[in-house]
């Protein structure tokens, strides 16, 4: 598999979860607290990906069998939410959580 198409979609998942995190901060919607948390979360562990897919890290299989995992939940979670902006992130995080598995042959 071309590493590159697996860095681009942990490189949009991270914009788009980052941009998904601040539309509900500017809502001050409490409720989606721990939402806003695993967007930060799968945020990180996005932008991990891309460096270590960015230098040919030997370890980019582990770092991006953790992003799978947590692209998945976010996915869940935010597919859950009756939101544009939601629904854009949850369908980037499948995205990139597939790409992911599939870069690390599970």
């Amino acid at each position: 598999m071309d590493l590159s198409k697996c860095r681009d979609a942990c490189g949009e998942a991270n914009t788009l979860c980052v941009q998904a995190a601040t539309h509900y901060l500017v809502k001050g919607d409490e409720k989606l607290r721990d939402v806003v948390r695993l967007l930060w979360d799968c945020s990180d562990i996005c932008e991990a990906a891309v460096r270590f897919l960015n230098r040919g890290s030997p370890n980019h299989r582990e770092i991006c069998r953790a992003c799978a995992i947590i692209c998945s939940r976010c996915a869940d979670a935010c597919g859950k939410i009756a939101d544009p902006v939601m629904a854009r992130c949850a369908e980037s995080c499948r995205i990139c959580a597939g790409l992911c598995l599939e870069l690390t042959g599970h």
